[in-house]
């Protein structure tokens, strides 16, 4: 059994199989996907009026909660009922009830459902809901990165080359916290499979360009941009262009020459690289314009010691530390956080 998924861009569909992983349930599960990706559309891409003929939704951080949803008066409970089918394995109520969703958005693109001034957000000014952001690099991870996960993992733990990754959570809000916009250069360092140079052109609509020295996750990165650039279209988004360079940020003229010259925001993921390699890229990082933003897990600029190996280099900043307001780190927790450096040469 399967069910079709109408995306925002209204010619653009996708089938979900009503099948769950045996076991772990932290494989990927098309039932959850479906909910996922219905939830945003109906929470981002209808006007209240629209929502209201679906009846209440749970709140953003769980679209599976339904026990405190009570309709109001004249309002239907199809959402509600829809999750609480899920809940309890009622498959032939699940489909039923989803099928009168699909058809209520269906009338609703009838009367304005998804037209351009309602599903299509003005990047240049506000950028789209991070939420909205975050389930298509969610959508494009899932149909991407398994099959390079092997390949990905097998690295040398805690090496320079290996890093935890940032959830898209705080990306989110590094991106917010930057002001990342459509017309900046956003540099990430150890780009890996490229999640957040994606996760920045969905976002914010900015230019966007990451180097990885490793072959693996800089492959697997080449296909993601690729998926994600579709995912866009399906869901009537704009995205920024987005470049991924497998190579060594030491040596690379692009990245020295062309792009830290430009860059307003630079992502360097750097808890775990050893000394010399964190010296390496503070010296590069002494090419940033004045006022661009330097994001790091460890500061640059501040002394060398045991647990952060990052040695004293004459960098003009004023630095800021921030709290991780979820998990933040596949490695590290909020405990840790990670810094915002300003470059600011009048110093």
């Amino acid at each position: 059994m399967s069910l079709k998924l109408i995306y925002p861009n209204t010619n653009c569909s996708e089938t979900f199989f009503l099948l769950g992983p045996k076991s772990n349930e932290n494989s990927y599960n098309p039932v959850w996907d479906l909910v996922r990706s219905l939830y945003t559309i109906i929470r981002n891409f209808l006007t209240p009026e629209q929502q209201f003929l679906l009846g209440p939704l749970p709140d953003s951080r769980n679209p599976f909660h339904h026990a405190s949803l009570v309709p109001e008066e004249g309002q239907t409970n199809l959402y509600c009922r829809w999750v609480v089918a899920l809940d309890k394995k009622d498959g032939r109520t699940f489909i039923s009830v989803y099928q009168q969703i699909t058809q209520t958005l269906r009338d609703c693109s009838s009367t304005g459902y998804l037209n351009a001034s309602v599903g299509i957000f003005p990047q240049a000014l506000t950028g789209i809901p991070p939420t909205v952001a975050i389930r298509i690099m969610d959508e494009s991870y899932q149909r991407t990165i398994p099959p390079y996960m092997a390949a990905i993992q097998d690295y040398t733990a805690f090496s320079s080359s290996v890093y935890g990754e940032i959830t898209p959570i705080a990306l989110a809000e590094m991106f917010q916290l930057t002001g990342l916009g459509a017309t900046s250069l956003f540099v990430d360092i150890g780009s890996g499979v490229a999640n957040a140079v994606c996760q920045a052109s969905v976002q914010t609509g900015c230019e966007s360009y990451g180097i990885e020295i490793e072959h693996a996750p800089a492959a697997a990165a080449v296909a993601l941009v690729s998926n994600v650039k579709t995912r866009c279209l399906m869901w009537s988004t704009r995205v920024g262009k987005i470049t991924v360079e497998y190579g060594d940020a030491r040596t690379s003229t692009e990245l020295r020459e062309v792009r830290i010259p430009k860059a307003d925001v630079v992502l360097v993921n750097n808890r775990i690289f050893d000394a010399k390699l964190n010296l390496r890229l503070g010296e590069l990082l002494q090419n940033l314009k004045d006022g661009a933003l330097v994001i790091s897990s460890v500061p640059f600029g501040t002394s060398m010691h045991a647990s952060t190996r990052v040695p004293r280099t004459e960098l003009p900043w004023c630095i800021t530390h921030h709290v991780y307001s979820d998990d933040g780190n596949s490695w590290n927790g909020k405990a840790e956080g990670y810094y915002i450096g300003r470059v600011n040469k009048v110093l």
